[in-house]
């Protein structure tokens, strides 16, 4: 197993799980290597990481300058984040498009796949890179929105628990752009309770529409036609 594959599974799965994942691959025979060099050529991490690159937000100069700032935006923290969700909606058909297979399925499927997974992809996506930050998440749009910020909007406790078990997990396993595609391309086609990180303890779905995110102007139907 693949160092993305391990670090993808122990987001997905409770401590025994990954426990007993390392040992069965103790046990694997040739045959089974064999076979997990054949999915690797049916979904190759270097097609996943190719579709990361190709839509990461140009977010460094802003790091540089602003790292561990209280932003000045005038808007609040909610409307920042949902700007930059609504903004990230149309990046992310375009990356699930580069994701191998995606687009072989029919239109309605993929509908479905984004409709059920729009949520969970894009928290992913902020929390991997608000690594590079603290305390605080890092917004497409470059925009550092700090805790304290949260916490005055109302928000501050989903902000904490996604600083908790999402960017502070990702930063202490030094995740990196193919361990975090991976992780999303797995959300993609496998949408639902259980898809996003289950170990959280808590529903990723339900987070951006707890702050207020409305969907309605991103027609997936459109943007894939």
């Amino acid at each position: 197993m693949t160092r993305s594959s391990r670090v993808t599974l122990s987001l997905l799965c409770p401590l025994p799980a990954v426990q007993e994942e390392r040992q069965r691959g103790k046990d694997r025979n040739e045959n089974e290597v064999e076979s997990t060099s054949s999915a690797n050529e049916d979904m190759p991490v270097e097609k996943i990481l190719e579709a990361e690159l190709a839509v990461e937000p140009k977010t460094e100069t802003y790091i540089e300058a602003n790292m561990g700032l209280t932003p000045s935006s005038p808007n609040d923290p909610v409307t920042n984040i949902c700007q930059a969700a609504d903004k990230q909606l149309f990046t992310l058909v375009e990356w699930a498009k580069r994701i191998p297979h995606f687009s072989e399925l029919p239109l309605d499927d993929q509908v479905i796949l984004l409709r059920a997974g729009w949520n969970e992809l894009l928290i992913a996506s902020f929390s991997h890179r608000s690594i590079a930050v603290k305390d605080g998440i890092l917004l497409a749009t470059g925009l550092h929105v700090h805790r304290n910020s949260a916490h005055s909007a109302g928000v501050g406790a989903i902000f904490d628990r996604v600083l908790t078990e999402l960017v502070s997990k990702m930063r202490d396993m030094q995740m990196d752009k193919t361990e975090l595609g991976c992780l999303r391309a797995i959300v993609l086609f496998n949408p639902g309770p259980g898809a996003a990180p289950g170990a959280l303890e808590f529903d990723l779905s339900l987070a951006l529409n707890d702050i207020g995110l409305e969907t309605s102007s991103c027609d997936p139907h459109t943007l894939l036609g």
